[in-house]
């Protein structure tokens, strides 16, 4: 195949430069590929048009691509349930990923950047909660990280298949919870507790539950 050349094409009253080059075949297609650049000045062509070349030849050139976050993980999830995994398998994943699919599945996965994605995994700590509490209220540390890892694995997929060519999600770990300050009730107010249980049937239990004693004591 003849290399690729650079010509100069006339827009209206100006010089601009174009050029077609093979960036090979489509993982998903097997169909050929080419792109089209076109440039105001003939040496901003001819570096562009080298670098791609050269990315090509090592196997690392990463096509344009419109496909969105949201997309992918479709089709990452489709690769899962093709795979002969359990079903309480395939639940979990779709759970872990469907915050990412909410609050990030509209953005093109190229330009998906790695603030976006500490802000999600802040988002999802102060308001992820969806079940089993108060929806929009916080998520723990493990629930986020958990998230996190399956968002990590299917960015890791789009980078094998050269959708996008770095994973902007594989230094990004759950940030640390809020800490709520709890103040102790008063003596009065333990003393008042203890006189409403007389005659409870946990009276008891709750009486040690309030001797500050560790679990095994």
């Amino acid at each position: 195949m003849a290399a690729p050349t650079i010509k100069p094409i006339t827009v209206g009253e100006r010089t601009r430069y174009r050029f077609v080059v093979d960036i090979g075949a489509d993982p998903a297609t097997g169909k050929r590929r080419q792109l089209t650049r076109t440039y105001d000045r003939k040496r901003d062509a001819q570096r562009e048009l080298a670098a791609i070349l050269d990315e090509v030849a090592r196997g690392r050139f990463v096509a344009p691509s419109k496909v969105t976050v949201g997309q992918f993980i479709d089709e990452w999830l489709d690769g899962v349930r093709s795979s002969n995994r359990e079903a309480a398998t395939v639940r979990n994943y779709e759970d872990a990923l469907r915050p990412v699919r909410e609050r990030l599945g509209a953005v093109v996965l190229q330009k998906l950047t790695v603030t976006q994605v500490r802000e999600f995994a802040t988002w999802m700590r102060d308001h992820g909660r969806r079940r089993g509490g108060q929806v929009g209220g916080p998520l723990s540390a493990r629930s986020v990280q958990l998230t996190l890892s399956r968002f990590r694995a299917v960015l890791n997929e789009a980078v094998a298949q050269r959708v996008v060519d770095t994973n902007v999600a594989e230094h990004v770990r759950a940030p640390e919870g809020k800490r709520t300050e709890r103040e102790p009730w008063s003596p009065d107010e333990v003393r008042a507790f203890l006189a409403s249980l007389d005659g409870d049937r946990l009276e008891a239990p709750l009486f040690l539950s309030v001797l500050g004693l560790r679990p095994a004591e």
